[in-house]
């Protein structure tokens, strides 16, 4: 049998991977629309961003940016955002977006055919 050593940095670390490890696992989930003009419109359904651009790589690049920019005024305004109601549940994406590389996010997005 093993015996759990939880000193305090040990039990820091540990969690640390497991955050770590969780975070990874979490998607983020974009919509594509495809407008009249041939533009790209993506929206990242679970943090009602939306951002136009005139190609898809285009418009993720864009998101990615728009992410990393709501993230940072999240973090920033924590006691706002935390309370506000629509926002509230925004915390773990917001943590992921502020740990994660900008290729971490790309591969983490999950692009599906927006429906109007």
């Amino acid at each position: 049998m093993t015996t759990l050593n939880f000193s305090s940095q040990t039990a820091y670390y540990d969690l640390a991977k497991m955050f770590q490890f969780f975070l990874a696992s979490l998607k983020i989930t974009v919509s594509l629309f495809t407008e009249d003009d041939n533009s790209v419109t993506g929206v990242v359904d679970e943090l009602d961003l939306v951002e136009n651009a005139p190609s898809k790589e285009e418009c993720i690049t864009s998101l990615i940016k728009e992410m990393k920019n709501y993230a940072e005024d999240f973090y920033n305004e924590f006691e706002f955002w935390s309370l506000a109601p629509n926002r509230k549940n925004h915390i773990i994406y917001v943590l992921k977006i502020l740990t994660s590389t900008e290729q971490e996010l790309r591969e983490s997005i999950e692009c599906q055919n927006g429906k109007s």
